[in-house]
């Protein structure tokens, strides 16, 4: 018996909706971009969605797709990021998956860490929010 293989992966349709979901965010008055690549002389901050990875569950047509937000800054402490992964957290918390194609839960954030590095007399904080979403296609 052949395995039913999707005409179509998740990853695209679900990547720009991510990027629609969280564009325009503005904090204390900067403007914080969405990126997924990074140029040598962006300005922080910024969010970057660095992980896209449908794995097929049970069966054709379902996938577990798992979502990385890395927020990068150079507040000195975690004031900044934290207020920016709030407002992601919040837009994710309202958005809601609806279409012709692919339908499935809301994201469930899985996880989160904190990181300082020092590089070239910056400070950059970054915060990590892993989010794991259940989506079929149809």
């Amino acid at each position: 018996m052949m395995r039913k293989v999707p005409t179509k992966m998740p990853n695209a349709e679900l990547q720009k909706m991510w990027f629609q979901m969280l564009e325009d965010i503005e904090v204390s008055g900067i403007s914080v971009p969405v990126l997924d690549f990074v140029p040598k002389d962006q300005r922080l901050p910024y969010i970057r969605l660095s992980e896209f990875n449908a794995i097929e569950q049970s069966g054709c047509c379902t996938f577990r797709v798992e979502i990385v937000v890395q927020i990068f800054t150079n507040y000195r402490g975690k004031l900044q990021g934290s207020v920016i992964a709030n407002e992601v957290q919040s837009r994710i918390a309202l958005m809601f998956w609806n279409s012709e194609e692919m339908h499935g839960e809301s994201p469930i954030l899985t996880g989160t860490g904190d990181a300082q590095t020092d590089e070239k007399d910056e400070t950059i904080f970054t915060k990590i929010l892993m989010y794991s979403q259940l989506i079929a296609i149809k």
